[in-house]
């Protein structure tokens, strides 16, 4: 389960404060007392999908975008920091890119880009680390 802090929260905002649907995803994780992953499947009932209420169903999900996240080209470009420490424009980076790459829902890239960056770039990738050649 991944959880926010309101100053975690607090400093997401600063950061996402031009994107609409970002700033309702942290208004509802703040709702849901910093859980991530109760917004995730609070956003993703509000648009439609009917995902299980597993506990790791925010994992599962990131996990499906592993390999647009991970890729050595885009990687390269984002700090191996996790959260909450310095975010190094990693939040709104991988935001653009989720965004940009077209198979993540909007609504839904807040949630996987928390998920990603509260485990660390690093440990999220890898398992596709062993894979590359």
């Amino acid at each position: 389960m991944i959880n926010l802090t309101f100053e975690e929260i607090a400093q997401l905002r600063s950061q996402l404060a031009d994107n609409s649907m970002a700033m309702e995803c942290l208004d509802l994780i703040e709702e849901c007392d910093g859980n991530v992953e109760d917004a995730a499947i609070t956003m993703a009932l509000r648009f439609g999908l009917e995902p299980d209420t597993s506990d790791r169903w925010l994992e599962s999900l990131a996990k499906g975008y592993r390999g647009i996240i991970c890729h050595p080209e885009v990687r390269d470009g984002f700090s191996n920091e996790t959260l909450p420490g310095r975010f190094k424009g990693n939040v709104i980076a991988l935001s653009h890119h989720l965004k940009a790459s077209g198979i993540c829902p909007t609504y839904l890239i807040t949630p996987v880009v928390i998920f990603v960056l509260k485990q660390g770039l690093s440990n999220f990738c890898h398992p596709l680390d062993s894979v590359r050649i």
